[in-house]
């Protein structure tokens, strides 16, 4: 589970506020936590560059691939070392 911050580009998605977050070797989703149904796919050969902000932030920009455009996604989240762990070893970057 993640805390998506308000952003221009999650807002374009529709994945704000409280979601469940899926990593795999192609993309990221997002799930409505609720309902479980799939709100957005991020695919991973969208993504211009990703990190962490502190403790519990992890973000990841999105190029003019993305069919809503270029933005940045910020996830709060207790996991945000260990996803970025795993984007960099699916990325191997």
């Amino acid at each position: 589970m993640v805390i998506l911050e308000p952003g221009a580009l999650a807002k374009l998605c529709d994945i704000e506020g409280a979601m469940t977050m899926w990593v795999t070797n192609q993309c990221i989703t997002f799930d409505n936590p609720r309902t479980r149904k799939n709100k957005y796919v991020f695919e991973m050969q969208w993504m211009r560059r990703y990190g962490k902000k502190g403790k519990d932030r992890f973000y990841f920009e999105c190029g003019r691939r993305c069919p809503n455009g270029e933005g940045t996604v910020t996830c709060i989240t207790t996991s945000a070392s260990k996803i970025h762990r795993l984007i960099k070893r699916i990325l191997g970057k």
